[in-house]
């Protein structure tokens, strides 16, 4: 029983591994796997190697990554993976279409905003981020579309874990105001902020659905000046692109189910 328990634990391990290195966009250092996971140093040096040695995994200078393979067709992940996989060619058109940065993020185990997947537009002037940092859900317009999806229980739970600070002075800090704002995004299907996370950015964020629950958050950022002159023109294309995103995943989990 105890051999048995040890297997079950170390594949939870692995998964948990693959599950984290199909979130990045790049490669991520052992010493930060190791932090994420919960686990000893040695033991991630020993799994990744694992990984390694077994073709699924590269190891260089930069950190950790999985092989080109995985990364471009998929393979683990779960349902972030098929998110990744469904919304690269749209962000990829959305970006085309409106010449500002796309970015996707899910929520993780902490509840924090992590983006999994961006494109970027050829304009000299964009908005980037770094995907490897976790940002409090509330003050970025893809964390504020899951927060919305939420049940009321689970949002008690969010609020009662999380310590609500300012990144800026225009990032709401007051648990009943980000409650009504939740509301509003669930009504209108989108949610607007300027400023919330740094100052001069502005962006607007849709829901990314699956079974009945929102999935993920794509989301239109730019500088403030340039975003609100094409504010309407860039809400009604990111809707138009997160139900595109939401049909392909249906189709994509619908497939799955039948060869099943």
């Amino acid at each position: 029983m105890i051999t048995y328990m040890n297997s079950v634990k170390s594949a939870g391990r692995v998964l948990d591994l693959l599950e984290l290195l199909v979130r990045q966009s790049q490669p991520i250092g052992v010493s930060e796997i190791a932090r994420r996971m919960l686990m000893p140093k040695s033991s991630t040096s020993g799994l990744v190697a694992t990984l390694e040695a077994r073709g699924y995994v590269t190891v260089g200078p930069a950190g950790v990554e999985l092989v080109a393979a995985y990364r471009d067709v998929g393979w683990v992940g779960g349902m972030t993976s098929s998110v990744v996989r469904s919304s690269r060619p749209v962000m990829k058109a959305l970006s085309l279409q409106t010449d500002e940065s796309c970015f996707l993020g899910v929520l993780t185990e902490a509840m924090n905003i992590q983006f999994v997947e961006k494109s970027l537009p050829n304009n000299a002037i964009r908005y980037d981020v770094d995907s490897s940092i976790e940002r409090p859900a509330y003050s970025t317009t893809a964390g504020m579309v899951l927060l919305a999806g939420l049940s009321e229980a689970e949002l008690d739970e969010y609020f009662a874990m999380h310590e609500l600070k300012a990144l800026t002075v225009a990032t709401m800090t007051d648990e009943r105001t980000i409650r009504r704002a939740l509301k509003e995004v669930s009504s209108q299907g989108y949610a607007r902020l300027t400023d919330s996370s740094v100052i001069g950015a502005s962006g607007v964020g849709v829901p990314i659905f699956a079974n009945g629950r929102v999935v993920a958050g794509l989301s239109i950022m730019a500088p403030r000046e340039r975003f609100l002159k094409s504010e309407q023109a860039n809400i009604e294309a990111a809707v138009a692109a997160g139900k595109q995103i939401t049909q392909a995943l249906a189709y994509t989990n619908d497939k799955t189910r039948k060869a099943g």
